[in-house]
C-alpha cells in the first residue's frame, strides 16, 4: 500500500510539476510587471530611491526585464552613479539590443566619465536606430566638443536645434 502511494505521489509530481512551475513563473512575471509599473510611477514623481527599489525587486523576479535595467540606469545617471548606470544600461541592451534610451543613457554616463569615444559610439547607435531621437545629438555633440572636434559637435548641435525649433503638432 505504501509503495502504491509513493508511486502515485511521484507520478503526480512528474505530471503536475511543469504546470505548477508555469503557474509560479506566471505569478512572478505578473508581480514583476506590477513592480515595474510602480517603479515607473515613482520615477515620474522623481522619487528615485523608491523607483530603484521597485526596479530591483522586479529584477529579482525577472532578471531579463530590460525596461527595469534601463530605467534604473537612467536614475543612476541622474544620481551621478555612472558605473552603475553603465552596468544597468549594458544589461538592458543585452536583453533589448534596440533600446534607444539605454544607448543614450549609457552614452551620457560615458560622457560624464570622460570616455568620449564610448559616448559617441552609444549615441551613434541610438541615432542609427532612430535618427529622430533628438536627445542623442547634444550628448554626442558635447563628446565631440570635448574631444576637440568642433565641426562634428556643431553639426550635432544644429540637428538638435532643428528638432527643438520644429513646432509640435496638435493632437486632433
Amino acid at each position: 500500500m505504501a509503495t502504491k502511494m509513493i508511486t502515485f505521489v511521484i507520478g503526480a509530481v512528474i505530471l503536475l510539476g511543469p504546470a505548477l512551475l508555469r503557474c509560479e513563473c506566471a505569478a512572478a512575471e505578473t508581480r514583476a510587471q506590477e513592480l515595474l509599473r510602480q517603479g515607473n510611477e515613482a520615477l515620474d514623481r522623481d522619487d528615485f530611491n523608491l523607483a530603484i527599489r521597485r526596479y530591483t525587486e522586479a529584477l529579482r523576479l525577472n532578471p531579463k526585464l530590460a525596461e527595469a535595467y534601463g530605467n534604473r540606469g537612467s536614475i543612476y545617471v541622474k544620481k551621478g552613479e555612472y558605473d552603475k548606470a553603465i552596468a544597468d544600461c549594458t544589461k538592458a541592451l543585452q536583453f533589448d539590443p534596440k533600446s534607444i534610451e539605454a544607448y543614450c543613457n549609457r552614452g551620457l554616463a560615458y560622457l560624464k566619465k570622460r570616455e568620449y569615444d564610448k559616448a559617441i559610439a552609444d549615441c551613434t547607435a541610438a541615432i542609427r536606430l532612430d535618427p529622430k531621437y533628438s536627445q542623442a545629438y547634444p550628448i554626442r555633440g558635447e563628446a565631440y566638443m570635448k574631444k576637440g572636434d568642433p565641426d562634428k559637435a556643431s553639426a550635432d548641435f544644429a540637428v538638435y536645434s532643428d528638432f527643438e525649433l520644429q513646432p509640435t503638432k496638435a493632437k486632433p
